[in-house]
């Protein structure tokens, strides 16, 4: 069976950040099409996107998630990278991480630059100089991200779900147990020993071989 896929970033990335794997999965004939979305951190434009009604695989990754409950998309399949439906409580120190997380928001119109660098050396990315910078849209998102919750929601999913952990992850510091609020027969969770919050990116064979794995059965 092929599929279509469409592939949502996290906070501070772009639809660049999927690149690696969405050529991957193209060269493997899996796909019917791929399509990178773009979450307009680092441009003024509004994208405006429209999805087919069958067949579809959804692949986000951290704040991709909450962007894909936040619009109530559907889908054969959600295969989710580190992201959790309340980025906040779903911390070991969810204070610690509000604090640091309104402390990013309050330097973002001082020094974006800054702010972002730092972001991307904890997910071990590259970071190169950004010449247009959404500072509204990344604000907005940081925001979301301190004061959405939408556990219900990913509760009230009626296809299958496939969340993907990692244990050295340095922006989500997971509290296992929040897991079982949500975990469920059609929400399957994966842990990665080793993989830090950029591994879509940092490793696209072993993510898309994460992916292909959940797959295989369809």
């Amino acid at each position: 069976m092929k599929f279509n896929f469409y592939f949502i970033h996290g906070w501070g990335l772009d639809s660049k950040f999927w690149d690696p794997v969405r050529t991957i999965i193209q060269s493997d004939q899996i796909s019917i099409s791929t399509k990178c979305l773009d979450l307009s951190f680092f441009s003024k434009k509004k994208h405006e996107y429209h999805f087919t009604t069958q067949n579809n695989i959804f692949i986000v990754h951290s704040y991709g998630l909450q962007w894909f409950l936040k619009n109530h998309l559907n889908c054969k399949i959600l295969i989710n990278f580190f992201g959790v439906p309340d980025f906040i409580n779903f911390q070991k120190n969810p204070q610690l991480i509000s604090k640091k997380i309104m402390r990013m928001n309050h330097l973002l119109n001082k020094d974006p630059n800054m702010v972002l660098k730092n972001f991307y050396k904890r997910c071990n990315l590259r970071f190169k100089n950004k010449k247009v910078i959404n500072t509204k849209q990344l604000s907005k998102a940081l925001d979301e991200l301190i004061n959405t919750n939408y556990v219900q929601r990913l509760k009230e999913l009626d296809f299958q779900v496939h969340s993907i952990f990692s244990l050295r992850d340095k922006i989500l510091n997971l509290n296992k147990d929040c897991l079982k609020i949500v975990k469920s027969k059609s929400h399957n969770i994966i842990f990665l020993k080793d993989s830090d919050h950029g591994f879509p990116n940092l490793q696209p064979y072993l993510c898309y071989q994460t992916i292909k794995e959940i797959l295989k059965d369809i």
